[in-house]
C-alpha cells in the first residue's frame, strides 16, 4: 500500500513504498534500455530499474556516468 505522507525519522526522510508488479518492472526494463525514449526518462529508469533489481543507490553513479552531485544532499 502507498503511504503518501513523508515520515522524519531524525533527520532522515523514509517513505512507504508499495510493491512493484511484473507488467510495472517489465515497462522500467524497457524504458531503461530505450534509445529512442527521451534521455532523461531513460536515466530516471536505469535509475530504478537498478534499485529494483538490488543495487542500494551509492554504486549507481558510476554505473550511469553520473556525479554524485544530484544524489546528495548538500
Amino acid at each position: 500500500m502507498l503511504d503518501s505522507g513523508v515520515k522524519t525519522l531524525r533527520s532522515r526522510k523514509v517513505f512507504a513504498l508499495r510493491e512493484v508488479d511484473a507488467v510495472e518492472r517489465a515497462d522500467v526494463e524497457k524504458l531503461a534500455h530505450s534509445r529512442k525514449a527521451e534521455a532523461r526518462l531513460v536515466e530516471r529508469a536505469a535509475v530504478v530499474w537498478r534499485c529494483l533489481q538490488g543495487r542500494r543507490p551509492a554504486p549507481l553513479p558510476p554505473s550511469l556516468s553520473l556525479t554524485g552531485a544530484p544524489f546528495t544532499n548538500g
